[in-house]
């Protein structure tokens, strides 16, 4: 872990859980790269895998790129991920893991006061169905969203992807960090109406003052494995 170029405890938590659970992706999908903590996780984790990831930020992807660019199982692309094709404004934030293509919302802001908002970028939207020739699906296939309240739209997005995603780790929120996002319940149903279920929390994030659990890392699982169908 010393030689890789950026290390997230987090990360590293949920992929090592879904290790010991015998789930060895070799087809990676990350929405909402980032930096690269994911994905850098990954390719050091399950070294027979590819990865796809996509991060919309200049300068984050800047790193991202300086992190992963030359590794030949990564693909990275400067985008964001949603249910259209179109262009929008992002909402570039202090915190830069916080931006996000949604405007930040009230308990956010009480929750964390130093992340803010202090611009806007245009940014290229895609959905993943319509690139999905991009992936070759080797199974399993591990598709992962973290994309600050978005998720929901990159859910609607990706119906024909899903078609052959086993697993699906994704960012949810009890309550809406952000103007607009899916609750996790709601974003649960919608999960369950693409045909996954439910398998539990894989990390969370509490609150720094009241210790209230205000997102976690949900794990879903196909009620039939793209092979069985």
């Amino acid at each position: 872990m010393l030689s890789w170029p950026i290390f997230s405890l987090s990360s590293f938590h949920i992929l090592k859980q879904l290790r010991a659970a015998g789930f060895h992706p070799r087809t990676i999908i990350d929405v909402g790269a980032n930096v690269g903590q994911f994905s850098i996780a990954a390719s050091r984790m399950f070294p027979d895998s590819k990865i796809w990831a996509f991060e919309p930020v200049p300068d984050s992807f800047e790193i991202l790129s300086k992190h992963l660019g030359k590794s030949p199982r990564v693909h990275l692309q400067q985008c964001a991920i949603g249910a259209a094709n179109e262009s929008m404004e992002i909402n570039i934030n202090t915190h830069r893991h916080s931006s996000s293509l949604l405007a930040i919302g009230e308990a956010h802001s009480v929750a964390f006061p130093f992340a803010r908002e202090e611009g806007k970028v245009l940014v290229d939207v895609k959905t993943l169905d319509s690139i999905k020739n991009q992936f070759d699906f080797m199974p399993p296939v591990l598709l992962k969203v973290d994309v600050q309240g978005f998720e929901a739209q990159v859910i609607r997005g990706a119906v024909k992807v899903l078609q052959h995603v086993d697993m699906v780790v994704i960012e949810t929120s009890f309550q809406p960090m952000y103007v607009g996002e899916m609750t996790f319940l709601e974003l649960g149903n919608l999960m369950a109406h693409e045909g996954f279920e439910f398998v539990g929390p894989l990390d969370w994030l509490p609150h720094p003052k009241t210790g209230e659990v205000l997102q976690m890392d949900a794990l879903f699982k196909r009620r039939l494995s793209p092979a069985d169908q």
